[in-house]
């Protein structure tokens, strides 16, 4: 029986022995080729892991500046409309207003005694002074805005019209009579209906102030707002940035160290047993316990810590109590500029008023820029020198330790030691705050990272687009609330024309008429939550753009792990 089975496997060797080799074969080739696919599915697993929590850490930055955003913006409106207040101007001037409108019938003085018909004559002009005088304070009282005041205002400096009773005609003897008044009473009338030069003067002056400080207040409010989002958001990405390459180094080193930890397993203890007789296993130990020493102490490396990220963020106070100022400085110049020439009773339609805003974007953002638009917003960004970095520090409450008083912070005064004034404490925090921005140069690689981004050009492009967002915000503000198209909201201030086909064209409004609804959006953009101008603005898809160039700009900052 044996002898037959040896005699048919030895006739049949060669295909026996092929059956074999293709058998262990394909086992092979399919065991490395599923190998192979675990290994490209363990890859594709992981970049889509990274992908998604690169995904999840980019809108949770993005959240945080808007969050962080929402939380500057009050410290930013407190300063503008403190030192922006219009309100009080428009106080100032209803004022005025009612001051010179308070002169009663009674206070003019008694007409000579001419003829009946010059009495008459006086007696109607009393009478129609006096209702024209009642009903602008009924008006002025009444009217909860004051742009119907300035209105009324406006329209009082025209020819006054003469009412008389209904039913009542003035004859042709009362005219020719009224006609050939005495220079005298005419005279007298005159002055006793008419404010003083004064008056004038200081009313025309503050509708002019008016008129300059409520569209500076407006545009610089959506100017600020844009640059302090833009701040935060290139500030908070670049921390994150950080964050995510510390995060991806420190799992490449546990990956690293778990790889170079020995497996003691059974066939590992005979191997080291053999290994023993070769080489010193003790040795190769202690060399695998240094390099964990090493990657431990490279950990942290890339971390930012608490106080150096305190101090990073705290340079946003320059921007919320300095650069606004300059901001303010160049807008009120190009409103100036620009809006010189137009009356507060020229009407103006939507469309024009978004032209003439243009045109003071284009004075503000590239006059003197020496053909790089908004290279002249880069000093109100950040502090320019250490000293004032120092000084910003130190205002916005930076963390720093500062060591004990000495003996030579005191003085003897009559005996007595006394500490050093606090002004010259200030000073001392501010030269320990330039000392230790020295020796911390993980702010000074972040600052640096900063004032690179915002000279650049893709910090630029997303500025100008978020610019275009906002002004589309306050226009289609002012269009939805002030340039209302409906029959029963037509004023003597509004007019509605039509061309020669027939078709009617913008609602057009007078600029006084503008000023409060610029007011208010002013204040709604600074004090309003949600913020609607705000949200805009980060929602411009350069903006993102802008924080993804931002997050993901690592490959020649950070070598790679060796």
């Amino acid at each position: 029986m044996f002898g037959s089975l040896q005699r048919y496997v030895y006739d049949r060797r060669r295909g026996l022995l092929d059956t074999v080799m293709t058998t262990g074969t394909a086992y092979a080739a399919s065991a490395y080729l599923r190998e192979r696919l675990e290994e490209v599915k363990l890859n594709v697993m992981r970049q889509r892991m990274a992908k998604e929590s690169l995904r999840r850490r980019f809108q949770s930055t993005h959240d945080d500046t808007c969050f962080t955003i929402m939380t500057l913006i009050p410290t930013l409106a407190t300063q503008i409309l403190e030192e922006m207040d219009v309100e009080s101007l428009t106080n100032e001037l209803q004022s005025l207003s009612a001051s010179s409108g308070a002169r009663s019938p009674s206070q003019l003085p008694p007409p000579p005694p001419h003829t009946h018909d010059v009495q008459s004559v006086a007696e109607t002009c009393s009478i129609s002074d006096a209702q024209s005088e009642a009903g602008s304070r009924a008006s002025v009282a009444g009217s909860a805005s004051w742009v119907e005041h300035m209105s009324a205002s406006g329209t009082s400096q025209s020819p006054r019209t003469f009412v008389t009773p209904p039913g009542s005609q003035l004859s042709d003897s009362i005219l020719s009579t009224g006609s050939s008044l005495s220079p005298d009473t005419s005279h007298s009338l005159s002055n006793a209906n008419s404010p003083s030069p004064f008056t004038k003067k200081r009313k025309a002056q503050l509708w002019k102030e008016v008129k300059n400080l409520t569209l500076t207040r407006a545009l610089t409010t959506l100017y600020t707002t844009t640059l302090l989002s833009l701040l935060t958001a290139a500030q908070l990405s670049i921390i994150a940035r950080s964050r995510y390459i510390a995060s991806v180094r420190a799992s490449e080193r546990a990956e690293r160290a778990h790889e170079r930890i020995p497996h003691f397993s059974l066939t590992g203890i005979l191997a080291r047993q053999a290994l023993a007789r070769v080489v010193d296993v003790e040795a190769l130990c202690s060399e695998w316990l240094t390099e964990d020493d090493d990657l431990e102490s490279e950990e942290g490396v890339d971390d930012i810590s608490e106080g150096t990220e305190a101090r990073y963020l705290t340079l946003s106070w320059w921007i919320l109590h300095v650069g606004w100022k300059d901001v303010a400085e160049r807008v009120r110049g190009a409103v100036e500029s620009v809006f010189d020439g137009v009356s507060l009773r020229n009407k103006l339609s939507c469309s024009e008023l978004h032209a003439l805003i243009l045109d003071v974007r284009r004075h503000v953002e590239l006059d003197g820029a020496a053909g790089r638009p908004h290279s002249r917003f880069y000093p109100c960004l950040l502090p320019p020198t250490p000293e004032t970095t120092a000084h910003v520090l130190a205002q916005g409450g930076a963390p720093l330790v500062l060591p004990p008083p000495s003996q030579q912070d005191r003085i003897t005064v009559h005996g007595r030691e006394r500490e050093v004034d606090p002004f010259d404490q200030v000073a001392r925090q501010e030269s320990a705050l330039l000392s230790s921005l020295q020796s911390d140069p993980r702010f000074i690689s972040l600052l640096d990272e900063t004032r690179a981004y915002l000279s650049g050009p893709d910090f630029a492009y997303a500025l100008t687009c978020a610019l275009d967002r906002a002004t589309g915000v306050l226009i289609d503000h002012l269009h939805k609330r002030v340039f209302v198209d409906t029959e029963s909201t037509l004023g003597p201030a509004e007019e509605k024309t039509s061309d020669k086909d027939g078709r009617e064209d913008e609602l057009k409004i007078r600029l006084v008429g503008l000023l409060p609804g610029l007011a208010r959006w002013s204040q709604l953009a600074l004090n309003a939550t949600p913020n609607e101008l705000v949200d805009n603005i980060m929602a411009v898809r350069e903006v993102s753009a802008l924080e993804a160039i931002v997050i993901s700009d690592y490959q020649d900052r950070y070598p790679p792990i060796s």
